[in-house]
């Protein structure tokens, strides 16, 4: 050691890190002893910092220190250990790509036993006492690069950790840390920092880094490059030369092989700023994806988008349409063959495939290779599309993992990523994309509400007209008399329809009216003409009929009458006359109208669905 001053703060720390000559020291049986030294530690943007304190559900914690891990996909992250009580009760808060993970050591109850990590597959359920069923979503090693601070277990640089990672439902979050047998359980949650109570971090998030972007040269060509999230990204692709290059931890570049037969062109250029969403990003990364589909290829492009401390998103630009996605937790999905289940919301099978990287060019967080491939199957809710990711990563030499994620995508249209990227001119899309929206579905809506508006309305119109009797008349008609009959003069009011109810006997198979409803004061005739038939049982029928409203006054009822034959010389024909009464037909008449303009839509939205499925591997799902 270096002959600085080592001093342990907490009370059941092991280990300790000298901030002089980064040795690990430990303490064993009242004695000191050294483990050797770590490497430096990889510069991060990281808020939080040794010494600072917060609280979580009221009680007070200070953090002591942290280790750096590296993952078989090459990233990078810490994970902090927390002391509670002076050290009496330990956490451990892990960090990565700007997402905050709480957990605590579980003691599981007896009898209870997690499987071998060996024996653990992506998306197997273990049931955690208390906690409920979590789902795997990474089963792997870590590499142990480097260490901060004062630290409750003892470890050595460069050693490799297996663990399984777990999600559960509403943010809960489990890791088996692989290094005893049985596996230990460390159970917890996934963090806003903001729920950390942070006395700095605050503070730190709003003091600017001293260099936002990180300029480098291409050690193959020269070209100047601009490393935007250096703390975060692990490749690079030179998109002067097309060389892939290593980012080493002081942010040097390595390079590592060409990348050939590039011929895309990033529609948004690496490094241009934009906000989509309400949230400011900075593109740092393009790829292009492809799947084969016998012997076509169907090739996409997806943009890496980031914003200091936060989780990265992606938009994915395919047939000249765009997607925004976002990571979502595993434990808040349930996938099957045909349906996906997030946020009880229903998603449906679209696609299946295994694509493959064809062309790379910016940061990446992961060291992403040309000719990569994962397992992908796409679930549908326009204008949502639920994708899941599994990857298997191997390093030579180094750890390995196994991995599935999900991300959340939301359609966006191309003239939102024209403004928020100050871009002019995009394609517009000829065709229908999985998650794209049916512009006219708020017809439903509207539809539906016009409808009740008209149906309301005809209820109380209905409910609240009068139907005045107005006159019954009662006409003696003998068979063959073709004269005129008229009958005694009533009071009719303006402004209301008149419905008539003409009834028969049994005796005439149907009985014809020709007459008019005679104005006394103006003489005018309005005339009218009326048919009732008998029904199929030889009864007498009643007729009803409609009247547009007339002038006010007296009237008088005039009517000439028409037999089949009967045999009754004279036939008894009864004549009700009502005002104010509602004619239900003509309400029905306008909502079959109104009916017609959603039914349109419909049909429309049926044949967009069928145009949109049929690009479909799974069209049976719809």
């Amino acid at each position: 050691m270096c002959g600085a001053e080592i001093e342990f703060n907490a009370a059941n720390s092991l280990v300790v890190v000298c901030e002089s000559c980064s040795s690990i020291v430990g303490r064993a049986d009242g004695k000191l002893e050294t483990y050797g030294k770590v490497a430096d530690l990889v510069q991060t943007e990281s808020p939080l910092e040794v010494g600072v304190e917060g609280e979580v559900k009221g009680s007070r914690f200070e953090i002591t220190g942290r280790t750096q891990y590296r993952h078989a996909a090459g990233g990078i992250w810490d994970e902090w250990y927390i002391a509670f009580d002076g050290g009496e009760r330990w956490g451990w808060l892990a960090e990565s790509q700007g997402r905050y993970y709480l957990t605590f050591r579980k003691t599981l109850p007896e009898g209870h036993a997690v499987p071998p990590l060996d024996q653990l597959n992506i998306e197997d359920e273990i049931l955690i006492p208390s906690a409920g069923r979590m789902k795997v979503v990474e089963v792997g090693e870590a590499e142990l690069i480097s260490a901060q601070g004062e630290i409750p277990t003892s470890f050595t640089p460069g050693e490799r950790h297996a663990y399984a990672d777990l999600q559960g439902p509403r943010k809960r979050f489990a890791t088996l840390d692989g290094s005893d047998s049985p596996p230990t359980l460390f159970y917890g949650g996934e963090f806003p920092i903001e729920r950390l109570g942070l006395q700095y971090a605050e503070a730190r998030e709003d003091v600017p880094t001293s260099v936002e972007s990180q300029g480098v040269t291409c050690p193959n060509c020269g070209g100047s490059l601009e490393l935007h999230a250096p703390s975060d990204s692990e490749r690079i692709a030179c998109p002067y030369c097309d060389s892939l290059l290593d980012i080493e931890d002081n942010s040097a570049l390595k390079f590592l092989h060409k990348l050939n037969n590039q011929k895309v062109t990033p529609v948004i250029p690496l490094g241009s700023k934009g906000t989509l969403r309400e949230r400011e990003y900075t593109v740092i990364g393009f790829m292009q994806r492809k799947v084969r589909a016998g012997y076509v290829e169907f090739p996409w492009c997806e943009y890496l988008l980031y914003t200091p401390r936060q989780p990265f998103h992606w938009l994915v630009h395919s047939q000249d349409h765009w997607t925004l996605g976002e990571p979502v937790s595993a434990g808040d999905v349930r996938a099957f063959l045909r349906t996906a289940y997030y946020q009880d919301k229903q998603y449906r099978a679209f696609e299946r495939s295994k694509p493959v990287v064809t062309a790379v060019y910016g940061e990446f967080y992961w060291k992403v290779e040309n000719g990569e491939q994962v397992g992908a199957t796409d679930y549908v809710r326009p204008p949502l599309m639920l994708s899941r990711e599994e990857s298997i990563n191997v390093r030579k030499n180094g750890p390995q993992s196994h991995e599935v994620n999900y991300t959340l995508g939301e359609y966006v249209p191309v003239e939102e990523i024209e403004e928020a990227f100050q871009l002019k001119g995009l394609a517009r899309p000829a065709s229908i994309a999985p998650n794209q929206p049916y512009d006219h579905k708020h017809t439903y809506k509207h539809a539906l509400i016009l409808f009740c508006c008209v149906l309301v309305a005809g209820l109380l119109v209905f409910a609240m007209s009068p139907r005045a009797k107005v006159a019954t008349v009662n006409f003696s008609v003998p068979i063959n008399d073709a004269t005129t009959q008229y009958s005694k003069p009533f009071e009719l009011k303006g402004a209301r329809n008149v419905q008539m109810t003409i009834t028969t006997g049994e005796s005439s198979r149907w009985v014809y009216l020709e007459g008019g409803f005679y104005h006394e004061k103006s003489k005018k005739l309005y005339p009218f003409t009326a048919g009732v038939k008998q029904n199929q049982a030889g009864k007498g029928k009643k007729r009803t009929k409609y009247i547009t409203s007339m002038p006010a006054g007296t009237y008088t009822l005039q009517s000439k009458f028409r037999f089949q034959k009967s045999v009754d010389k004279t036939r008894t024909i009864n004549v009700e006359i009502k005002q104010g009464t509602p004619v239900v037909s003509n309400w029905l008449a306008v909502l079959i109208l109104l009916g017609l303009w959603p039914a349109a839509i419909g049909i429309h939205h049926l044949s967009f669905e069928a145009r949109r499925w049929s690009q479909s591997d799974m069209a049976s799902s719809s």
